[in-house]
């Protein structure tokens, strides 16, 4: 026997037993409106959990950035090694430490 049934029993008149049929029906309808949302709990939890993933994503992406930058400037230099290398084969002596490849040196 449901609930609102159980009650009805106890009243004796039509009119009666229409209104509180009515309002058991409604509170009923707003249990289930009520148990379809989110407790705060439940969100905090998982505002909790994506800030953990997010703090791990940024830790990972900064590790990443500075990989890439050690990357480009060992590239830089291997290819500042290779270039130093070719003007000794060509003219038997690495260049001085105050030229500039236009030929221009550094006045000291």
């Amino acid at each position: 026997m449901s609930y609102v049934s159980h009650s009805l029993t106890f009243c004796q008149n039509n009119y009666t037993k229409a209104i509180l049929k009515t309002y058991l029906l409604n509170i009923n309808s707003m249990k289930s409106i009520v148990k379809a949302g989110f407790t705060l709990i439940e969100l905090l939890v998982v505002i909790t959990i994506i800030g953990i993933l997010a703090t791990g994503a940024t830790t990972v992406y900064t590790s990443q950035i500075q990989k890439a930058r050690d990357s480009v400037r060992i590239s830089d230099v291997k290819a500042l090694q290779s270039s130093i290398e070719q003007v000794y084969q060509d003219s038997a002596e690495y260049p001085a430490s105050n030229t500039f490849a236009s030929g221009t040196t550094l006045q000291t």
